[in-house]
Order: structure tokens, then C-alpha cells, then sequence
């Protein structure tokens, strides 16, 4: 076989052709990718509403320190103002 050609046992091969032809598997593709940026957009969108939910709890775990706050400041206010002079003195000389 010095031709360069294959031999073969059977009859000639179908004629394939290799033009610019857009086939099944090209559309696979393309739906596939378009499946990955849905999952893509959809992981985001999941990451974006969990990230609120946190931002929503560390919010919420604030306001509720900010109210234990105010109110020990509020009880610390109103046991300073029943001291006596003397006693703030004392205190504050300790």
C-alpha cells in the first residue's frame, strides 16, 4: 500500500462532511452552557440571600447588645445620681 491510502474489507465509507455545519452535538454544547450560567446566576443568587440573612443577624445580635447597653447605662445613670457627694468622692478615691 506505498498509495498512502488505508485499505478496507468493506464498501467505501459515507461521504461526512467537515463544512461549518452546526450538528447536534454543537447544540449540546451551547445548552449546556447555558445550563451552567442558569446554576451559575442560580449559586449567586443563593450566596447573595444568604449573605443578607448574616448581615441580618449580625444586625439583629447589635440592636439587642445596643439594648443591654442602654439599659445597664440607664441603671449605672440612676444609681449614680442617688449617690451622695461624699460617697462619689469616696468611690472615685478608691
Amino acid at each position: 500500500t506505498g498509495s498512502g491510502s488505508i485499505p478496507t474489507a468493506g464498501p467505501p465509507a459515507t461521504i461526512v462532511s467537515t463544512g461549518s455545519e452546526v450538528g447536534p452535538t454543537a447544540i449540546l454544547i451551547v445548552r449546556r452552557r447555558k445550563g451552567k450560567e442558569i446554576l451559575i446566576a442560580r449559586d449567586v443568587e443563593v450566596a447573595r440571600i444568604h449573605a443578607e440573612e448574616e448581615i441580618q443577624a449580625m444586625i439583629d445580635s447589635l440592636d439587642k447588645s445596643n439594648v443591654t447597653v442602654a439599659k445597664y447605662l440607664q441603671e449605672y445613670q440612676q444609681f449614680a445620681s442617688d449617690l451622695s457627694l461624699e460617697k462619689k468622692i469616696e468611690l472615685i478615691s478608691d
